[in-house]
């Protein structure tokens, strides 16, 4: 295990990485190369002994903005930290939450009081004097309560009662899981048709036990 460096001449913080700690760019991984001297960047940190090791890195430029997405892990109000699970990173992120950051859920106003552990979201982030800062928030589904897809049909398999879906309105996919003995289809379900399904969110995936076929594959 090789030890590498970063230090911050602003502080005299001299911080150890090594092949687990990942580093993004505006949202992509990187390789450590893509560290240079003077760029501005985000560590989460643990501590090892009396060594602080880098988890994630992130770099953020000026220019650009990121977007996340994942499960909340938790929020602090005091502090405005909002702790997720991002879907790119093994560990969790933490993100700041300012007067400007826009809540969102359902594609109404919200607020930070929707900001509830295991729920999902879609998160578009820029760095700030405060760290890494979510500029929009988009809850996507909070446990315990059910969401309507209307999409097509990517994949499906009635044997193990998984069906995988894209959203025109997000362009992302979405897998629901259904009971194949208990289902109810009304259609033909088929990799390319048209369903809408509604789907209880419980804290890890979406539910189903109905699915209801609009129309079969487009054409070519």
């Amino acid at each position: 295990m090789k030890l590498q460096s970063a230090r911050s001449a602003a502080d005299n913080l001299r911080i150890m990485l090594d092949e687990r700690t990942q580093i993004y760019r505006d949202g992509a991984k990187v390789p450590p190369g893509a560290l240079r001297g003077g760029e501005k960047i985000y560590v989460d940190t643990v501590l090892d002994g009396i060594t602080i090791f880098a988890k994630n890195i992130r770099i953020l430029t000026e220019r650009s903005n990121g977007e996340s997405r994942g499960q909340i892990v938790s929020f602090d109000p005091g502090k405005a930290e909002l702790v997720v699970n991002d879907a790119l990173s093994p560990e969790p992120v933490t993100l700041h939450i300012v007067a400007a950051t826009q809540i969102l859920r359902e594609e109404r106003p919200a607020s930070v009081s929707d900001l509830r552990p295991r729920s999902l979201v879609s998160i578009k982030f820029r760095p700030g004097s405060e760290g890494v800062v979510a500029s929009e928030i988009s809850i996507l589904a909070q446990p315990g309560t059910a969401i309507t897809f209307v999409g097509r049909v990517t994949n499906v398999d009635l044997h193990t009662g998984l069906l995988v879906l894209e959203d025109p309105r997000d362009k992302k996919t979405y897998e629901v899981r259904f009971n194949p003995s208990a289902i109810r289809i009304n259609g033909d379900l088929v990799e390319g048709a048209e369903v809408t399904v509604t789907a209880d969110f419980d804290g890890t995936r979406y539910v189903t036990n109905a699915i209801m076929v609009n129309s079969g594959p487009a054409s070519n």
